[in-house]
């Protein structure tokens, strides 16, 4: 059994130097057996790994087998140095209509 977060990785974590946020940068690979948009939760964590803050991330339009990027921001500014990034949650939304049975 496949699950998106398993198409989902985190390509790099840090804070963005104007805000001081989390960010983080996902690479997402179309995985799915047809074209659809994920949406993706990213939990910033400090070093004792504890959520200190969540961020989502989105991409559609991803066709089987492409590559897609997209980044995932943190709500406020972290002050306790470097975060850890762990994609929390993925979900798939086909882009394809639901074939229904004809008369």
């Amino acid at each position: 059994m496949r699950f998106p977060s398993d198409d989902v990785t985190v390509a790099r974590c840090a804070l963005d130097p104007a805000t001081g946020r989390p960010v983080a940068e996902l690479s997402v690979t179309g995985r799915a057996a047809r074209e659809g948009a994920y949406t993706v939760t990213v939990e910033f964590q400090d070093e004792r790994e504890e959520a200190v803050d969540r961020g989502v991330g989105t991409g559609g339009g991803l066709a089987v087998g492409a590559i897609g990027r997209t980044k995932a921001v943190g709500a406020r500014a972290y002050a306790g140095g470097v975060p850890r990034c762990v994609v929390h949650d993925a979900e798939f939304r086909s882009a394809e209509p639901v074939a229904t049975a004809g008369p």
